[in-house]
């Protein structure tokens, strides 16, 4: 695990494994063989590494998903299921950005556009294999039979995985609209 963990940061620094290798004090075919999973580092060269690096040593060893402790911290203290990265992001908004972003996340109908986001994510990943064609195609089929058309089941799933991500994003532009007219709304009321 260490292995991926300090090329990933190497790379993510933009620097060759020599200059890498050289600010860590160690040869750069030892860091290669850390790198390649070929041998492990011991604790002195895992505490320069989380420095260099700037993340905690539970990270470099897979121990943790957060780089740093304070994203941990902040993770555990408020009980939020959000990612390192995301931790960073929100800690990082611009102060002229902050009222704009507490007011959407604060806003009732954000929870839905996320929703609608996560469907229309969703729905192109897993295009016919998705529940909705089969729940929308068995109802198409019906109407469809009892009209007298020739459209095999085949068919009508092949047409409603098409339209089925197109139909999807007009929801999230809706959601979007519904949000966006919330918080101007909002806006105005202050």
């Amino acid at each position: 695990m260490i292995n991926k963990i300090l090329l990933k940061l190497r790379e993510e620094m933009g620097i060759s494994q020599e200059m890498a290798a050289k600010s860590l004090n160690v040869s750069r075919s030892a860091l290669g063989y850390y790198e390649r999973g070929e041998r492990q580092p011991d604790a002195s060269f895992i505490i320069k590494a989380a420095d260099f690096f700037g993340v905690t040593a539970d990270y470099l060893l897979g121990r943790s998903d957060y780089r740093s402790v304070e994203n941990q911290a902040i993770a555990n203290k408020f009980e939020l299921p959000l990612s390192d990265k995301a931790i960073s992001f929100l800690k990082s908004v611009s102060p002229e950005l902050q009222p704009t972003l507490d007011l959407l996340l604060s806003d009732p109908n954000f929870e839905n556009f996320l929703l609608e986001v996560m469907t229309y994510i969703y729905s192109l990943k897993h295009g016919e294999s998705s529940e909705s064609v089969d729940i929308i195609s068995y109802k198409l089929n019906q109407e469809i039979n009892k009209a007298g058309s020739s459209y095999t089941p085949s068919e009508i799933t092949k047409i409603i995985s098409r339209l089925l991500p197109r139909l999807q994003q007009a929801k999230v532009i809706e959601a979007l609209e519904r949000l966006i007219n919330s918080m101007v709304e909002h806006d105005k009321r202050d």
